[in-house]
C-alpha cells in the first residue's frame, strides 16, 4: 500500500477488471536533474536489499525467476539518460490477477548499476557499513522526480498510464515520500468512513475493480499533486 507496489496494483486491477488485459508491463523509480545522482529517498536498507534479491516475470502464464540487474535497458525519460532492470517489484500480483505476460522494471538513472556494484565490491553494503554509507548518501539532496509508467495490451489497443511526483531539493517532503504516502492515508480515511466495508486482506489490485472507489480515491491523490495520466494507443 504505497508507491509501487501499491498504486499500481491499484491501477492494475482497474484495467484487468475493465478490458480483456492478456499484458502488463510496469516501470517504476526515481530520477534527478543531475547527470548521475541517485536520491535514496525512502527506506535506504529496503532499498539495497531489494537489488540482490532475485528479480521475476510472468511469461506464457509461467512464472520465471533471474538474477538481479536482469535485463539491463537503456532508457530515454523526457529527454534524459536512465537504465532500468527487471526486479521483484510484481507483488501479489501474480496471485490475483490472471494476466498472460507481466514484467516490473525498475528505473534508475544511467550509470547506478556500477556505481551499485562499486559499492558492492567495496564493501560498503555490508551490514558494518551501511549505517556510514547510508549517512554519506542521504546526506546529498537534489532536485527529484518519481514516475512510473503502466503499460496494458489487449488485442485492440494498448493503454498506457503515467505517474508522476516531483519535488526540490529543499522541500520538506521528497517525492517518493509524496508518491508513497498519499494512497495509505487515503485508504485509512475511506476505512474509518466506511466507504471500504471488506473485512480481512484486502489487495489493492482488488479495490480497483471497484469502479466508482477507484475514481474517488485517483480524485484524491490527484489533488495532492500527483500528476496521474492515462491515455489510450
Amino acid at each position: 500500500c504505497g508507491f509501487s507496489p501499491g498504486l499500481t496494483n491499484l491501477i492494475c486491477g482497474y484495467e484487468s477488471f475493465s478490458n480483456k488485459v492478456k499484458n502488463i508491463e510496469i516501470i517504476a523509480g526515481t530520477l534527478s536533474k543531475t547527470k548521475f545522482f541517485f536520491p535514496f529517498l525512502w527506506c535506504f536498507e529496503d532499498l539495497i536489499e531489494e537489488h540482490k534479491i532475485k528479480a521475476n516475470f510472468i511469461q506464457s502464464g509461467k512464472r520465471f525467476f533471474l538474477p538481479p540487474f536482469s535485463g539491463y535497458r537503456k532508457e530515454k525519460i523526457n529527454g534524459a539518460e536512465a537504465e532500468s532492470y527487471l526486479m521483484d517489484g510484481l507483488s501479489s500480483l501474480p496471485l490475483n490477477l490472471k494476466i498472460k505476460n507481466m514484467s516490473y522494471r525498475v528505473l534508475r538513472p544511467f550509470g547506478f548499476f556500477y556505481f551499485f556494484q562499486f559499492l558492492k565490491n567495496q564493501g560498503f553494503l555490508d551490514r558494518n557499513n551501511l549505517g556510514l554509507v547510508k549517512k554519506v548518501l542521504e546526506k546529498e539532496k537534489s532536485d527529484n522526480t518519481t514516475l512510473a509508467k503502466i503499460h496494458f495490451f489487449t488485442d485492440q489497443k494498448k493503454i498506457s498510464w503515467e505517474i508522476r511526483s516531483f519535488s526540490r531539493k529543499e522541500e520538506r517532503f521528497n517525492s517518493m515520500q509524496k508518491a508513497t504516502c498519499v494512497l495509505p492515508a487515503i485508504l485509512a480515511r475511506f476505512l474509518l468512513e466506511k466507504k471500504i466495508k471488506n473485512k480481512g486482506l484486502l489487495f489493492l489490485e482488488k479495490v480497483g475493480e471497484d469502479k466508482k472507489l477507484f475514481s474517488e480515491i485517483l480524485n484524491k491523490i490527484k489533488k495532492g499533486k500527483i500528476l496521474i495520466k492515462r491515455s489510450i494507443i
